[in-house]
């Protein structure tokens, strides 16, 4: 799939009327909607032509596994939306929603050891637990370490039945993690020039 492809495939305009006549939510255009963005291509593939997200960057495991963990607690909804005894819908706010998804450090620790076998190079940064990865490397790697290996922990995040009416959307959760990769790596390369502003070079970096 091109770049084109996947700006159709994200540029999308519903057919049918988000309303009925009578005023209310129109059932099908959010089954429309659902499809729609079911069907919307992964980060990796969406962002492939950006050449932010394609840089290769040394990225330390921890720095991708802390992502994970803060955002699968941090994109937990405290509120959700359902219909009351007129029909309309209104905002809930719960104070049962759960602390943190269930069994989020076992998967933790999974992505954490898949990770860290990557980064047992030969190579010197590897020898410090880093990668060297793209934004895009580190959304495949997640969604082949989570979403395409059947982890029945990770896809229960977005069920009922394991969180309620809380129930994360995996997509976006992966998609926050190398959000926050992204924004680190803007604020060292401001950093960096402020420094060699000042000081002319970074250090070690004569030595290269």
């Amino acid at each position: 799939m091109d770049n084109d492809d996947i700006l159709k495939k994200c540029d999308y305009v519903c057919e049918q009327p988000l309303t009925t006549e009578e005023g209310f939510i129109n059932p099908a255009a959010i089954n429309e909607l659902t499809a729609a963005i079911n069907n919307i291509p992964p980060t990796h593939e969406r962002l492939a032509g950006d050449p932010e997200w394609s840089e290769k960057r040394w990225t330390h495991w921890r720095h991708i596994v802390g992502a994970l963990a803060y955002w699968a607690i941090r994109n937990i909804s405290d509120d959700y939306s359902e219909k009351n005894n007129d029909g309309d819908w209104v905002n809930v706010f719960a104070h049962d929603s759960p602390i943190y998804p269930p069994g989020l450090e076992k998967i933790i620790g999974y992505v954490g050891t898949c990770l860290r076998k990557k980064s047992d190079t030969e190579d010197v940064m590897g020898k410090f637990g880093f990668i060297e990865l793209s934004l895009c490397d580190i959304n495949r790697m997640l969604h082949d370490f989570l979403m395409d290996q059947d982890m029945s922990i990770f896809d229960g995040w977005n069920t009922e039945e394991i969180m309620g009416k809380h129930w994360l959307d995996l997509d976006a959760l992966l998609h926050n993690v190398c959000l926050t990769i992204r924004d680190e790596r803007r604020d060292d390369a401001r950093f960096e020039a402020e420094f060699r502003k000042e000081h002319g070079s970074l250090p070690g970096e004569e030595d290269r």
